[in-house]
């Protein structure tokens, strides 16, 4: 049977999650090696890549769900690049994922890792890369959380209007956090997003 809309062709939310996760794990991993490289050893950059290794074979589902549980109160924070508070809460929002809480440590450390000079060891653009891969986790959590809550057109006497049928992740205004990350929901029957 042939796709007819946009979202039915693009990989479900949880493939793309696993996709960007993985990804950042090997960003992780790359910028382990350059701490290590650098003389800061508080993150073994091989044992990323058992981390890696492990990730690639967890359920995508799973894993999305976990972390929209423990980072929806702070998307707000993830979308200010707020530096200090991921310093001080990436164990926060990772809890409960599978992987060793020295690879949650990583992240810290690439914030904060200097060199002899004083000099951070971890780039600006590097540091990026990492805000725009947590930018991208959130829109396709914000996605997802869309998707499992089933949106219908109802028929209400203010006219047919959009409702989710399903309770799931109730505290999440979804629509709150579409707007202010940008992004496009789509509602069946409505348009083609």
């Amino acid at each position: 049977m042939l796709m007819s809309t946009k979202m039915e062709q693009n990989p479900p939310e949880e493939d793309r999650f696993m996709t960007n996760v993985l990804d950042l794990t090997d960003l992780v991993h790359e910028l382990a090696t350059i701490c290590w490289d650098a003389g800061r050893k508080d993150i073994n950059p091989r044992l990323v890549m058992i981390a890696v290794n492990f990730l690639e074979n967890y359920d995508p589902v799973t894993l999305i769900e976990i972390f929209i549980k423990h980072s929806w109160e702070h998307w707000t924070k993830i979308r200010e690049r707020n530096e200090d508070f991921f310093i001080h809460n990436a164990d926060v929002i990772f809890q409960h994922l599978p992987v060793n809480t020295n690879n949650i440590n990583a992240l810290k450390v690439f914030f904060t890792a200097e060199d002899s000079n004083g000099n951070f060891i971890i780039i600006t653009e590097d540091r990026d890369a990492i805000w725009s891969m947590f930018d991208s986790l959130v829109k396709i959590c914000i996605k997802y959380v869309h998707k499992v809550r089933c949106v219908k057109l109802v028929k209400t006497k203010n006219g047919i209007r959009p409702a989710y049928t399903n309770k799931k992740f109730l505290q999440i205004k979804v629509r709150e956090q579409a707007k202010l990350w940008e992004i496009n929901l789509p509602i069946p029957g409505l348009d083609k997003r």
